[in-house]
């Protein structure tokens, strides 16, 4: 039986897809299982239709009268003793799974390349509240040309103010997690800061104390910003757990003017336990340096 007689005899048209194939041969199927003498094909025309239906599916591969025109098989799959119909067939029954475990392996691939392509920077700025720096890019360079050794700098604006807190609390809280995770990893390094958020950040132990770095920045007691660790106890009060200097005004350096850096507090910080600490000590110098009269 040829591919031409199968089509005729199922009933089908030769563009047929194998979808509408399955259907014809199953609405047949049922027609014979049910019975019913007036539709049910004799077991003589069913055996002809469930033939035509194995040669159309590829399950019975219909005789060549030109052995010519016979298809060859592929060489790499009879090498490899794999059955190439089965294999179409399994192909197409199975496709929805092949084409969704390519892309969650695209999706792998793409994320592990961004893991190991990604460049751990030497310095991480942040600036956070009232605070925003317009070009970061230049910031950045002024970094790179002025503290040996940095040649990989991250400075990110993170925009942290009881405004946003009342207009969408979900970016605040988002943006707080953040800032809190960062500290946590040591991947922080400096914050530049506005007073709200560096008195909230100095009272829960997330900033550094630079008390050991005022001989050597030359600072006067008005350049300095001073705060306490707190700690709340179990019945409400607040223990304090540490005093000193965490915070270095900064907003007269001429690198923030340069770098179209607005905000009406500026206070240089250090994170509490950051990778990078000599480089965050040497922009805090590099930024008290530059400080216009």
């Amino acid at each position: 039986m040829d591919r031409d007689e199968a089509y005729s005899i199922l009933g089908v048209k030769e563009d047929a897809s194998r979808s509408e194939i399955e259907k014809k041969y199953a609405i047949i199927l049922r027609k014979y299982r049910s019975g019913n003498d007036q539709d049910r094909p004799s077991k003589e025309e069913f055996e002809r239709i469930t033939k035509a239906y194995n040669v159309l599916m590829g399950y019975e591969v219909e005789p060549e009268e030109d052995a010519s025109k016979k298809k060859k098989p592929n060489p790499v799959l009879l090498k490899l003793g794999i059955d190439e119909d089965k294999l179409k067939n399994n192909l197409y029954y199975f496709r929805y799974y092949i084409i969704a475990g390519i892309i969650a392996l695209i999706m792998i691939i793409t994320t592990v390349r961004g893991c190991v392509n990604r460049v751990v920077p030497d310095l991480y700025v942040v600036f956070m509240g009232r605070i925003y720096c317009s070009d970061t890019d230049q910031l950045e360079e002024i970094i790179k040309s002025n503290i040996e050794g940095v040649k990989e700098v991250t400075v990110e604006n993170l925009v942290v103010t009881e405004e946003q807190q009342q207009q969408d609390p979900q970016m605040y809280i988002s943006m707080l997690q953040k800032v809190t995770v960062l500290i946590a990893t040591g991947d922080l390094d400096v914050l530049i800061l506005d007073k709200t958020n560096f008195d909230r950040l100095s009272k829960q132990g997330a900033l550094a104390k630079l008390d050991e770095l005022m001989s050597e920045l030359n600072l006067q007691e008005d350049e300095i910003y001073r705060s306490r660790v707190e700690k709340e106890e179990l019945d409400g009060t607040i223990t304090v757990v540490e005093e000193g200097i965490y915070g270095i005004d900064v907003k007269s350096s001429r690198i923030f003017s340069d770098t179209k850096t607005a905000g009406n507090e500026m206070i240089a910080a250090i994170s509490a336990k950051p990778k990078h600490y000599e480089n965050a000590v040497d922009f805090l110098k590099l930024l008290i340096e530059n400080t216009q009269e």
